[in-house]
């Protein structure tokens, strides 16, 4: 049966051709997923973190031309709510059997959404997740289950009643980092599984150092070390904060 699907995606300063780049991409996932009967109505909804409006109505129309086959809608927060806060607001009001959270500086493969889908076809998966290329998470993942400890929300696909029995991101994890991670313990604790889709590739922007190691930015250590002290001490482990 056909799933009505809400696609999200939350920027902050994103690139114009960036963003082209992805909706161009999520319009061909899109037609995959419907050509296997897997997809009907599809939402995809982007939310601005910026101080300002980022984008013009030029742009924004180029925005709706991409995903022609979806109802494309833009909303102006008018505040910095972060990734997870931004992914809340975004799913309000809405009711759909899947939400897919998308990271704007992806460029998912046109079976990824399929496949993605496929591996959520169990009752009991809360998630699943995509293999991110050109360079994984470091964490393990069992090769034939897919089971995983926690699913990166570069790319998530939700089972909608999954995500809002364990409230969905919590905001405080801001702007970004570890809110994946937690969301993801949330729902094994609710009796959910998380699962690696490895056939479900993504392309994420990466800036790699000499030695082929990642090249995180400032803003990224420090943002994501506060994540990680955060989640630290909200399942107990004061001695690591």
């Amino acid at each position: 049966m056909s799933a009505r699907l809400g696609v999200q995606l939350v920027t902050y300063r994103n690139g114009f051709e960036q963003l082209l780049r992805t909706l161009h991409a999520v319009e061909a996932t899109i037609a995959r997923a419907r050509a296997g009967q897997l997809v009907g109505e599809v939402s995809v909804r982007m939310g601005d973190c910026a101080e300002r409006q980022w984008y013009t109505a030029e742009e924004l129309g180029q925005f709706a031309a991409a995903v022609p086959s979806a109802a494309f809608s833009y909303r102006f927060f008018d505040a910095n709510l972060g990734s997870g806060g931004g992914s809340n607001r975004l799913a309000e009001g809405v009711d759909e059997e899947l939400l897919w959270v998308l990271n704007p500086a992806t460029y998912p493969a046109p079976s990824c959404l399929a496949e993605l889908i496929a591996a959520l076809a169990a009752d009991d998966v809360g998630v699943a997740e995509a293999r991110q290329i050109p360079l994984e998470h470091p964490k393990a993942y069992d090769p034939v289950t897919g089971d995983t400890s926690w699913g990166s929300g570069c790319c998530l696909l939700f089972e909608r009643a999954a995500f809002d029995g364990v409230g969905g991101f919590d905001p405080h994890y801001f702007p970004m980092y570890c809110d994946d991670v937690d969301v993801s313990w949330r729902l094994r604790l609710a009796g959910h599984r998380v699962v690696h889709a490895p056939r479900a590739a993504v392309f994420h922007d990466k800036r790699f150092d000499d030695e082929g190691g990642v090249e995180a930015s400032e803003f990224a250590q420090y943002s994501s070390g506060l994540a990680r002290m955060f989640l630290a001490h909200r399942y107990g482990r004061v001695d690591l904060a």
